[in-house]
């Protein structure tokens, strides 16, 4: 094959490859801002449950939306009945991970710590794997869904296993 031949095809093939290179950032990009997006969304709903604010957590809620944790399974309604019951102290989240389900409806998945008490005894020094489910409304993402499970403690025995 002649060299000016074989020029000219590497270069339209590195031409068209180019715009495929830009939308695979350009999609990085929106998945990274979507998930800062929601994890902002996730901190003013766990600020909110911390100061007791019982409007702002139903606004980052769907009226409908469903909290699902060791307490149970409990509608916003019942969540903020009981958030006088906390006291939280503080809070963290690390691991965060964005999961899309379809266009319009994505998991924000998260490792959170918290200190506080609860009824007056110390909450557990325990991981909280949570996950919230939101819902794009228009420009607009809301919860619809929260869980979480805590995660064993270090003296919590762990069974045996025979082979």
């Amino acid at each position: 094959m002649n060299p000016k031949r074989t020029l000219e095809i590497v270069s339209v093939v590195a031409l068209l490859a180019c715009p495929v290179a830009a939308r695979s950032d350009t999609k990085a990009e929106k998945r990274d801002d979507l998930a800062a997006q929601l994890e902002a969304n996730e901190r003013r709903a766990w600020d909110a449950f911390v100061k007791k604010d019982a409007n702002a957590y139903r606004t980052a809620m769907e009226a409908g939306a469903l909290n699902i944790d060791p307490n149970g399974v409990m509608s916003v309604a019942q969540v903020v009945s009981g958030m006088p019951d906390y006291n939280v102290t503080g809070y963290t989240f690390d691991r965060t991970q964005l999961l899309p389900l379809d266009g319009d409806v994505v998991a924000f998945i998260y490792t959170a710590h918290m200190t506080g008490t609860w009824h007056g005894q110390p909450l557990p020094d325990t991981p909280i794997y949570a996950t919230t489910v939101y819902k794009r409304h228009g420009n607009t993402w809301i919860g619809m869904l929260h869980q979480e499970s805590f995660g064993m403690t270090a003296s919590t025995p762990v069974p045996a296993t025979t082979h």
